[in-house]
């Protein structure tokens, strides 16, 4: 943990905490779900170019259609805390997980 002035706890600043895991949850569904909305209007669009005859146009809807839900995955996955790094490895890192890490040998702590 960090310290302030003689010795006492830093204070953490209500500006640096994590926004909460529902609100996250929420936007990731949002995500997903309008995701899914163009996935099935894709499904529509090729349906419709099929049956005009315009099959070119139908094979590149049925194809961003087939591709599409692993697109929304990896967004729906993909999020990183509010004031978070990332570490050399690419995960997320918050405030806490830094205070955390093992000094370095040159490090004076």
């Amino acid at each position: 943990m960090a310290r302030g002035r003689k010795g006492a706890p830093e204070a953490i600043r209500i500006t640096d905490a994590p926004a909460p895991l529902s609100d996250d949850i929420k936007k990731r569904q949002r995500r997903y779900l309008a995701a899914m909305l163009a996935r099935t209007a894709f499904f529509i669009a090729a349906g419709v170019t099929g049956i005009m005859g315009i099959l070119w146009l139908a094979m590149i809807c049925v194809l961003l259609a087939i591709l599409l839900p692993y697109v929304a995955v990896v967004m729906a996955n993909a999020s990183t805390p509010k004031g978070a790094e990332t570490s050399p490895f690419g995960a997320a890192m918050t405030q806490q997980d830094r205070l955390r890490q093992l000094p370095s040998r040159h490090d004076p702590r």
